[in-house]
């Protein structure tokens, strides 16, 4: 009887992966959304048809999106570690991001469904 499941269990898995199906996903970001770098890092995809997860933002992606910026808004050189306290804007519905602000005191993630974070004070 538990095998039995197991098997069903797993033809449902290779038939969704055959068919192309998405599962549930995290948006990386909401149009007009602003969000610190550490909460960018954290969020990621997940679907069936591609790799179960895809990660979130890499430090990568977010100093492309400080570079999109004019020069000497956000200092191109900073460490790892500031980037993830840069409050970044989601700039479209394909999850494109460009900085907006180095939050100096730090980045205050604010948790809720379209809810902003910003920049300690």
């Amino acid at each position: 009887m538990a095998a039995s499941r197991h098997v069903l269990a797993y033809t449902f898995v290779l038939l969704a992966f055959a068919l192309g199906i998405q599962g549930p996903a995290l948006r990386k970001c909401q149009y007009q959304e602003y969000v610190c770098g550490n909460d960018l890092s954290k969020r990621g995809i997940v679907t069936l048809s591609h790799s179960l997860f895809h990660p979130g933002y890499t430090y990568m992606d977010l100093r492309a999106a400080i570079a999109k910026l004019p020069p000497g808004i956000i200092p191109p050189n900073l460490s790892n570690v500031q980037l993830l306290q840069v409050l970044y804007h989601c700039d479209d519905i394909y999850n494109s991001i460009s900085g907006n602000a180095f939050c100096v005191s730090g980045c205050i993630v604010i948790n809720g469904s379209l809810v902003n974070d910003q920049c300690y004070m």
